[in-house]
């Protein structure tokens, strides 16, 4: 069935051209298109406060850290550094699995993009964390009505994202 699904578009693009097959997706943004971004990146600066176990349920809490990121590859408007700023954590202190949260944000000199963010957090080695999150952020400034969704991760050695910026909306998240 994808197959012919393929071809029929394939067929369309050729005979019609792809304005006109974009033309019949209300879902396709009309005046910008949707660019692919992917790289790697480096954590510069990590401020994150002490665990704190709570009580009730033994899951270490990690509340109001700060991550900075510089980057390779990518897009111009994704200024360095990314920041999270807050990052929240919460980790299962028998297997140092466990959750992420926060916002992150690009500050450039033209405009930002800043939205929510999560993940999980995950041992890969004696010192080491692993972590994979995504994001949606939503353009300010020059980049007003643009959104940047991207996916990121990080093995213990290297971190890597990929995402598009497109113009539209992010999803409700709630």
């Amino acid at each position: 069935m994808r197959v012919l699904a393929a071809s029929v578009v394939t067929l369309a693009l050729l005979c019609l051209g792809p304005a006109t097959v974009m033309a019949q997706d209300e879902a396709m943004p009309a005046s910008e298109p949707a660019v692919y971004v992917s790289g790697t990146f480096e954590n510069t600066v990590t401020e994150m406060p002490d665990p704190v176990p709570n009580p009730e349920t033994g899951v270490l809490e990690v509340r109001n850290g700060h991550l900075e990121f510089v980057s390779e590859g990518g897009d111009p408007r994704l200024a360095d550094p990314y920041v999270v700023d807050p990052i929240n954590m919460d980790i299962d202190p028998r297997t140092g699995v466990g959750r992420m949260w926060g916002t992150g944000h690009y500050d450039g000199p033209d405009g930002g993009f800043e939205g929510a963010i999560w993940g999980l957090h995950y041992p890969v080695g004696e010192d080491v964390s692993g972590y994979t999150g995504s994001g949606w952020l939503t353009g300010s400034g020059a980049y007003e009505g643009l959104v940047y969704f991207y996916r990121g991760s990080f093995d213990g050695e290297e971190g890597v994202f990929e995402g598009i910026i497109f113009e539209g909306e992010a999803p409700p998240l709630e």
